[in-house]
């Protein structure tokens, strides 16, 4: 994600050289992976607004979980409490009925 273009788009490695804008994250192409979303109701780097925009473009099975009154840098700091490593744990325990078939191509 980028705030500044208001997009999800690869990195901009030539950034300082004035190249904003890169070619656009395909989330379309999401399509088996469950994937689970942490997303800080007052981050500035990856907007929770773009982000809720965002999310629904991914195909696959989808869950968010809205982490309130936080920003971003909540997660390189704060991310270790009791409610945050039990819905961690929560989203990466596999279903009982998923097969491993559903996760490979």
């Amino acid at each position: 994600m980028n705030a500044v273009m208001g997009r999800m788009q690869e990195f901009a490695d030539q950034w300082e050289e004035g190249v904003y804008e890169t070619k656009l994250v395909p989330l379309e192409d999401i399509k088996q992976v469950p994937i689970a979303l942490f997303t800080a109701t007052d981050d500035d780097v990856c907007p929770y607004d773009i982000a809720t925009k965002e999310i629904p473009r991914i195909q696959s099975e989808t869950t968010r979980i809205d982490v309130e009154g936080i920003g971003h840098e909540w997660f390189g700091s704060d991310a270790n409490s009791d409610w945050f490593m039990q819905n961690l744990v929560e989203q990466l325990q596999v279903p009982e009925q998923a097969t491993p078939s559903m996760y490979t191509q």
